[in-house]
């Protein structure tokens, strides 16, 4: 429920603690096809990255940029030559589909199509770091008050203490270092969910 709660109804949930920090992973899909590609992460916002890496005729703001790529990413009819070359999008799919049958990194599998075995292997493997992400975060907690409240998506929610907001550094720390590489992470503080402000870009 937490994940279809409307805007307007987030502040209703409020922590057992006192506030809550939600840890999340900028384009963390986009990122881990960039990790299975070999490629370098950028520091900033990704889809600003991929503008200033020449996406084509007509493609001049962030949101084009994102919107281009989105729409890009899983159609196979549609071309472009820049993302391919960072992105290997044919190489990744041909590294983890065989037999009709999808890997990640991780070692899972799962069935597929050669239609859907792409977004199979991204959106797989990028919800398994993120629970991996998690659980480390978890044994960290362990000795302290503050604690995973859920997850959403790519983002972790922790509801903490204010006697423990010290740890806000190296949570976000611990967060950014996954086994696919260094992940840019916004970091968003607030006394209930729906009064999230980000603290870090």
């Amino acid at each position: 429920p937490i994940m279809t709660v409307n805007k307007e109804f987030r502040s209703v949930v409020r922590p057992t603690n006192d506030y809550f920090l939600e840890l999340d992973f900028n384009a963390a899909e986009i990122r881990t096809l960039l990790a299975l590609a070999g490629a370098k992460q950028p520091l900033e916002d990704i889809h600003a990255w991929n503008l200033t890496q020449g996406m084509g005729e007509g493609v001049e703001t962030r949101e084009q940029a994102k919107k281009a790529f989105f729409s890009w990413l899983y159609d196979e009819k549609k071309h472009n030559e820049k993302l391919e070359q960072i992105y290997k999008r044919g190489d990744v799919r041909n590294a983890h589909f065989k037999d009709g049958q999808v890997t990640t990194p991780f070692g899972n599998t799962m069935p597929a199509d050669r239609h859907h075995s792409l977004s199979y292997l991204i959106q797989g493997t990028t919800a398994e770091m993120v629970l991996r992400q998690a659980i480390k975060i978890d044994e960290f907690l362990k000795e302290y008050k503050s604690f995973i409240a859920f997850t959403i998506h790519d983002s972790i929610i922790i509801d903490i203490s204010k006697d423990e907001t010290s740890l806000v550094p190296k949570l976000i720390g611990l967060f950014v270092d996954t086994e696919l590489g260094i992940f840019k992470v916004n970091a968003s503080f607030g006394s209930d969910f729906g009064s999230l402000r980000e603290v870090s870009k």
